[in-house]
């Protein structure tokens, strides 16, 4: 699978969002509807859900291609981060994330807890550690702790939990397209070709779009 492959592809990586048309789409095949749409926080977008972990290696190589994949996007879509929390250690990443999102600074730190986790091998075993990696990015430690350990904080990683559930993802990394559509990653060589499949799962939903007006 991709997967395995990713770690050679690294940051020069070319993805697809505005280059090669998308390839034809099979359901069960490349992409499967939700049973349940799930709300997407902008209905005026196609909204691309990447539910993800800091602790997910698959994640982290794969970030540099999406990075670059999300500065090509049209104006129709957004790109949006739901943190996993099947596992205790995702849950604490998860309360990192909300913890950095309430003070403005998710984009400022999302690349730096990925590289301090996997390339620096930072140990990341309780709130105090992750404290210190958001410290090094920039953010005061103490009132990190105070937001991570705050009710809004606990509420965020809840209302994460209860929407991954409803989305049935177990496992990471997990693209949803605009709240109706799971991408499958079978026989997905690369990370750009998984890039492509979410733009064609993209660009089906535009069309659908078209259509209903």
């Amino acid at each position: 699978t991709w997967l395995g492959v990713v770690i050679a592809s690294g940051a020069a990586a070319q993805p697809s969002a505005a280059g090669a048309p998308p390839p034809a789409l099979t359901e069960g095949v490349e992409y499967e509807r939700l049973a349940t749409p799930e709300p997407t926080a902008d209905a005026g977008k196609i909204e691309v859900l990447e539910v993800f972990s800091y602790g997910c290696v698959h994640c982290y190589h794969l970030q540099s291609t999406l990075d670059v994949w999300k500065a090509q996007l049209p104006a129709d879509v957004a790109l949006r981060y739901l943190p996993a929390t099947f596992r205790p250690e995702f849950r604490l990443y998860a309360r990192g994330f909300y913890a950095a999102r309430s003070f403005g600074q998710l984009e400022a730190t999302h690349a730096g807890v990925f590289e301090a986790v996997w390339r620096e091998r930072l140990p990341i075993r309780s709130l105090a550690d992750l404290a210190n990696v958001y410290a090094s990015l920039g953010l005061d430690r103490a009132r990190f702790i105070e937001a991570a350990q705050s009710a809004d904080n606990r509420a965020a990683v809840d209302a994460a939990h209860e929407q991954m559930q409803r989305l049935q993802v177990d496992g990471t990394p997990s693209f949803i397209v605009a709240g109706r559509y799971r991408v499958l990653d079978g026989l997905i060589g690369s990370p750009e070709e998984l890039l492509q499949r979410v733009d064609a799962v993209i660009a089906m939903e535009r069309a659908e779009r078209a259509r209903r007006r």
